[in-house]
């Protein structure tokens, strides 16, 4: 018989190695971010993929989720304000991102000055035209009625929390006295300024600021004895006005200044002497028992830069041994010296 050659025997071969199974990169990262100190979670905490714009804020939970970009890896770079900044891999599951305080922290500050145009009270210039309805009594001197012809220079000047105020004013008042052909009978100047100095303080606003201090007035009369109708010397009125009266107030004032817009300022003020001297000419007796009194308010608008009108209202009263009150009413120009920086 024919012998059968024998199978050839099969190849041992080793186990098969097993394969390393590696997981798929997250398209999405998602966690929180939380103080690593006191664990309380963080808002407005940055996540980004580094070197590119793809980023989310935390929320007030300090949650984020991110949509991954593939082309800049499965890196995290999370950060915050006053903690030290992390960078970590990505991972499938949610994250919870510890941040660290930077121990020596301190915020920045940023050395800010506020524009002096924007304080409520700043330094402004008038040169007013004014109306005057006045009612003033004196002995048979009598005079009510409106004078037209008084100009006006008023000034307030501020160094940091200091203001100086001045004015000065000059008028004709046409004067009545009583039985006297002529009407009016005499005419008069008058002079008047008012000086002061205040501190200013603002009123958690810098829409709103007071100003209060001392404040010294003096108002002078120089009598012009000639007739309105035929320009002669006439008698004099026999009442002190012919005295020519020089009157001097001391008291303070007190101003509230508001500017809801930077090229609009509001103030009000009132003044109160309760020290007022009244002095004539040598050998006439001086006038006692009198004080002073004077409230107003003030806009004015810079349609130019620094440039604007102005107009105000003001009523004052000295009283005592004479009466004389008055409304004025003035117009003019203002300048802003403040909003020439801007």
């Amino acid at each position: 018989p024919t012998a059968v050659p024998p199978r050839a025997p099969k190849p041992v071969t080793a186990p098969a190695a097993k394969r390393a199974v590696v997981p798929a990169a997250p398209s999405e990262a998602a966690g929180t971010v939380v103080d690593q100190v006191t664990g309380k979670p963080m808002a407005s905490a940055y996540v980004v993929q580094p070197g590119s714009l793809n980023g989310v804020l935390t929320d007030g939970l300090g949650r984020f989720k991110l949509i991954l970009d593939p082309k800049y890896g499965t890196d995290l770079h999370v950060s915050h304000d006053s903690f030290e900044s992390l960078q970590l891999t990505a991972k499938a599951e949610p994250m919870t991102v510890k941040l660290s305080p930077i121990a020596a922290y301190r915020p920045y500050t940023a050395l800010t000055t506020q524009k002096t145009s924007q304080r409520a009270i700043d330094s402004l210039f008038n040169l007013y035209y004014q109306l005057q309805n006045e009612n003033f009594a004196s002995g048979d001197g009598q005079l009510n009625g409106l004078i037209s012809n008084q100009l006006m220079a008023q000034g307030q000047f501020r160094l940091g929390n200091f203001l100086v105020r001045g004015e000065g004013s000059r008028n004709r008042i046409p004067v009545d006295v009583e039985g006297f052909p002529y009407k009016p009978t005499v005419s008069f100047d008058t002079w008047q300024a008012r000086l002061g100095a205040s501190y200013v303080l603002n009123l958690g606003t810098p829409l709103l600021d007071v100003a209060i201090g001392p404040e010294y007035q003096v108002n002078f009369i120089q009598g012009d004895n000639r007739s309105g109708a035929d320009a002669k010397p006439i008698p004099f009125t026999n009442t002190f006005m012919d005295r020519f009266p020089l009157r001097q107030g001391l008291g303070a004032n007190l101003l509230l200044g508001f500017r809801p817009i930077e090229r609009l300022y509001i103030a009000a003020d009132t003044s109160y002497h309760p020290f007022v001297f009244s002095n004539v000419e040598a050998g006439s007796a001086p006038l006692g028992n009198m004080q002073y009194v004077a409230a107003g308010i003030r806009a004015d608008y810079a349609f130019f830069t620094g440039v604007g009108v102005g107009v105000a209202y003001r009523y004052f009263n000295w009283f005592g041994d004479i009466k004389d009150t008055a409304n004025q009413f003035s117009i003019g120009l203002s300048f802003n010296p403040a909003l020439l920086n801007n």
